[in-house]
C-alpha cells in the first residue's frame, strides 16, 4: 500500500518529511548507530588491552588502604602510578 500521502513530522527540527523520506532516513541513522557502536566496542577493546599491558609492565608504587564497616575489616591496594587495584573484602592481595 502507497503511503506518498502521509506526512511524518519531526518536532525536534519543526519540520514534515514525506514518509518514504522518513523511513529511509532512520535506517540510515540506524547503521550509522552500529557503525558507531562498532567503532566504540574496538576502542574499548584497545584500551582494555593498554591497560592490562601498562599494569604488567609498571614497577608499582603501592598505597594500602582499610575501611572498617559493621565490623568487618575490608583491606585493599592500589599503584599510585598505573591505578592497578589489589585486593578485597578477604584482605588478600
Amino acid at each position: 500500500m502507497e503511503r506518498q500521502h502521509q506526512r511524518v513530522r519531526i518536532i525536534e527540527e519543526d519540520k514534515f518529511l514525506e514518509f518514504k523520506t522518513a523511513l529511509a532516513q532512520r535506517e540510515r541513522l540506524i547503521q550509522l548507530k552500529a557503525s558507531i557502536e562498532s567503532d566504540l566496542y574496538d576502542t574499548q577493546q584497545k584500551i582494555k588491552g593498554l591497560t592490562c599491558a601498562i599494569e604488567q609492565s609498571c614497577d608499582h608504587d603501592w598505597c594500602n588502604e582499610t575501611n572498617y564497616s559493621a565490623g568487618e575489616k575490608e583491606r585493599w591496594c592500589y599503584c599510585k602510578i598505573c591505578g592497578k587495584i589489589s585486593g578485597g573484602r578477604d584482605g588478600k592481595y
